[in-house]
């Protein structure tokens, strides 16, 4: 997977202020609403079959919207997974950011032991979830950099993040995660590379925010994660591995104007 991860900056010409909406711009604000419908979809359908939902749920939301969407979005771009923030462009400044997001561990573990919840396998299905990270700063978030500037970016993030919960938890709740968003938002933005926010600065917010919110995840949950997280990694590997093929056809000699 590292054979892939290269030293390109997600945003080759970072603005703090822009208007040139594209394609993938109106892909990304589009996939706002479909977010939206498979998070309130499981709500619905909990009621009446947990594993359906969690069907609908892992391969909708995680899987077809957060991962395949903005693999395939981002391909089309010609772009390799720098352009969805996997990189290792200011991976120190990154590694730094989630080394200090550490320090929120005691307050979820206080969150934890109120609530009655097992701080241990709650904290690993939160390490599982790459694919919320990857479709709100890897997808939305850069998204909207190319398209309205840094400055802009994180805010149209934020309310996308409180936006598809509406449904699926209190207004109020919904407004809280819009306002971590944010803050998060403006955290990414200093680097853009998603090692700022996956796996320790994500797994401790998301896991208070979880908390916060009435949930707690047991066993279970922690396998369907790492399946959905492992399922990533493949994808990530077929679409960077073909990219990186498509790449070296269209630079070999001879190759026509059509691969080009």
């Amino acid at each position: 997977m590292t054979d892939f991860i290269t030293d390109d900056a997600p945003v080759a010409v970072r603005r703090a202020t822009a208007f040139e909406p594209t394609r993938r711009t109106w892909l990304a604000i589009a996939s706002v609403p479909a977010m939206w419908l498979f998070y309130w979809g499981e709500s619905v359908v909990r009621d009446w079959s947990v594993p359906l939902s969690l069907l609908l749920f892992l391969g909708g939301a995680c899987l077809l919207v957060a991962t395949l969407l903005p693999l395939m979005a981002n391909r089309a771009d010609g772009s390799n997974l720098a352009g969805l923030g996997i990189t290792r462009h200011r991976w120190r400044w990154a590694l730094l950011i989630a080394v200090v997001s550490m320090g929120s561990l005691p307050a979820l573990l206080d969150r934890a032991s109120g609530a009655g919840v097992d701080p241990v396998t709650h904290l690993l299905y939160n390490l599982t979830v790459l694919w919320e990270p990857l479709f709100l700063f890897g997808w939305l978030q850069l998204s909207f950099e190319r398209a309205f500037g840094y400055l802009c970016a994180p805010v149209l993030t934020a309310l996308a993040f409180g936006v598809y919960h509406l449904g699926s938890v209190p207004v109020g709740t919904a407004l809280g995660f819009a306002a971590v968003g944010l803050v998060l938002g403006a955290v990414f933005a200093l680097t853009n590379n998603l090692l700022s926010m996956w796996p320790l600065t994500w797994a401790i917010s998301s896991g208070i925010g979880s908390i916060d919110a009435g949930l707690s995840f047991g066993r279970g949950e922690v396998v369907a994660g790492m399946t959905v997280l492992a399922a990533q990694l493949v994808m990530f590997a077929v679409v960077a591995s073909s990219g990186r093929k498509t790449r070296a056809r269209r630079a070999a000699p001879g190759a026509s104007s059509a691969d080009r």
